[in-house]
């Protein structure tokens, strides 16, 4: 191949790059309409003396298609976000079921475009269902499953902060709302103390909103260690005016548990050992020496486990 050879195909390559260039400049400078996914927002009603204050109730959709003209090279960088199909509801009554046709004429526009909105396709109207706007706390539940590692133990339960939230909604929704919970947490072999933060869940299609989206969950683990603990008190409840005393009123105690928790107990005042003498006077109990209730750690066993009651 001579050099006209490569002059030539040079030239033919150099034409057709300008005649695209020429046909993309053309086409981006005609007119054309497109489909387009915006932002759909119905605000609630406006709080008044006569209708109190009150929210829509029902599930409605977030975005909505809107048919949009302008030339080629405009439609090409339009992004949806730049507009805004917003439904202004009017003051009514609670349980009011309401309909509102969608109109271009709805549609804002947040930056400035060279596009104008001509209808909206889909939906064609929302249905809007009223109701009055009420607050309450609920109790926030993790959702987990853990499995901790051998010769460990969990201290304390799952720690949850905060344990509560305030959910804001439609009455018949907070109403029925007992509790939230969090996200799924699966752990094995635990050997360590977790610290990690949850996002927390509402039943979906409902439209409630949390004082706090995010919980933190900790989990204090320790090494399983036990202990026996000698000469630990026995107290008397439950004894009205009369005063009974327990004898022997000292005990032996083993106790099991996360390590850092069992070397540290005082046998004087935390482990909480009584006998009930109501029970005792009514027949319902032997003088079997009982624990004050604790997530902390195990009574393994009290020797002796009985003991009398002895009125001073």
């Amino acid at each position: 191949m001579d050099k006209r050879d490569f002059g030539d195909w040079g030239f033919k390559l150099g034409a057709l790059v300008l005649a695209a260039f020429v046909w993309f400049h053309a086409v981006t400078e005609l007119s054309y309409r497109k489909d387009l996914s915006i932002p759909l927002v119905v605000e609630d009603p406006p709080a008044s003396p006569t209708s109190g204050d009150l929210i829509v109730a029902n599930s409605i959709p977030s975005h909505a298609i809107v048919v949009v003209s302008g030339k080629g090279k405009d439609l090409l960088r339009l992004n949806g976000e730049e507009f805004l199909l917003r439904v202004q509801t009017p003051a009514n009554r609670r349980g009011a079921r309401l309909s509102f046709r969608l109109t271009a004429d709805q549609v804002e526009v947040t930056e400035a475009v060279s596009a104008r909105v001509e209808e909206v396709r889909d939906p064609k109207e929302v249905a809007v269902v009223l109701d009055d706007r009420v607050e309450r706390e609920v109790e926030v539940r993790p959702y987990t499953s853990l499995e901790i590692a051998d010769l460990h133990t969990l201290v304390g339960g799952i720690d949850v902060q905060p344990d509560r939230v305030r959910v804001t909604g439609p009455g018949r929704h907070v109403e029925a709302l007992d509790y939230v919970h969090t996200d799924s947490l699966v752990l094995s072999g635990i050997h360590e103390d977790v610290k990690t933060v949850l996002e927390l869940h509402v039943p979906p299609g409902r439209r409630l909103e949390l004082s706090d989206a995010w919980v933190t969950l900790t989990l204090d683990i320790q090494e399983l260690a036990e202990d026996d603990i000698n000469n630990v008190p026995v107290t008397v409840r439950n004894q009205g005016r009369r005063h009974f005393s327990a004898e022997p009123s000292r005990v032996a105690v083993q106790v099991r548990g996360g390590a850092d928790v069992i070397y540290s107990l005082d046998g004087e005042t935390d482990i909480g050992l009584f006998v009930d003498y109501k029970a005792w006077r009514d027949g319902g109990s032997d003088g079997t020496v009982l624990v004050a209730p604790n997530d902390t750690f195990e009574v393994l066993q009290i020797t002796p486990s009985r003991v009398s009651l002895v009125e001073r």
